[in-house]
């Protein structure tokens, strides 16, 4: 596989055995098929690349992590394969997951219509290529799981999705005067709460507000790739949701919201 033997015509990405065995059969054929990794910055000379016109190396960098010294953290990356074979490098300094988790990207959504609408919350990371070498799976549906949201199916979409007690939305007055703080807290298994936040905040009107108030918020949590889509009309968020659901990556369930520094308009 070091020569990128399979990978659709067009496609020059270079996987080396060594990767292929810590990323595992399925991860190697997504990358293999694309899009990731099309067009990117190599970790080694800044330079733009693109998977599609160059050989691009697969790279992994492998981290303990300090809540789970067990469950090293993998980290995937690009370069230019003239700048670096793919290669496996085990890094010796623990990092810790909390700030990743804590730093969320969250897209609101207003659904159904006037007689039944439903708000939700489409929580997104930041930097989604963190997975776990033991398990080949991604690092923060493992995370969400621990902490009470549950694995959804296509077939959940439609609905609110399951009580979730221990997470809770809080609505914040933000900066400027139209755009909303949003802070999500969970307290599962009495452990110190896990408290996700959104740094950019929301833009949403009254009525969503009030919807998520009186009738709580759907939250969906997963690796959709929705916080780089420009173009979020109903059509490409239900695909991105369904796709997520279909490759085991979402999770998620109806929480409970309330204002904090809000005035009734």
């Amino acid at each position: 596989m070091s020569d990128g033997l399979g990978a659709p015509s067009g496609r020059r990405v270079v996987i080396s055995r060594e990767v292929a065995e810590v990323l595992g059969e399925a991860k190697v054929a997504e990358l293999l098929a694309g899009p990731e990794p099309g067009e990117y910055d190599c970790v080694i000379c800044d330079l733009p690349g693109d998977a599609e016109r160059e050989d691009t190396s697969v790279l992994v960098r492998r981290f303990p992590v300090a809540e789970a010294p067990s469950r090293p953290l993998v980290n995937i990356i690009w370069a230019h394969a003239a700048c670096s074979a793919s290669t496996v490098e085990d890094r010796d300094t623990p990092i810790s997951l909390t700030p990743y988790f804590r730093s969320q990207h969250l897209i609101p959504l207003l659904l159904g219509d006037d007689t039944a609408p439903r708000a939700a919350l489409i929580m997104e990371p930041v930097m989604p290529a963190l997975h776990n070498s033991t398990t080949d799976s991604n690092a923060y549906v493992q995370a969400w799981l621990r902490e009470g949201l549950c694995l959804l199916s296509v077939g959940d979409l439609p609905h609110a999705g399951p009580d979730v007690p221990t997470w809770r939305a809080v609505l914040m007055p933000g900066d400027p005067p139209d755009q909303y703080r949003v802070t999500l807290t969970c307290r599962a298994d009495g452990r110190e709460p896990l408290t996700v936040a959104d740094g950019l905040g929301i833009r949403v009107d009254r009525g969503w507000l009030d919807t998520a108030v009186t009738g709580g918020v759907t939250l969906w949590a997963g690796l959709t790739g929705l916080r780089t889509t420009a173009k979020r009309d109903p059509e490409t968020v239900v695909r991105a949701l369904a796709d997520a659901a279909f490759a085991g990556t979402l999770v998620g369930g109806r929480i409970t919201a309330v204002t904090l520094g809000l005035h009734d308009s």
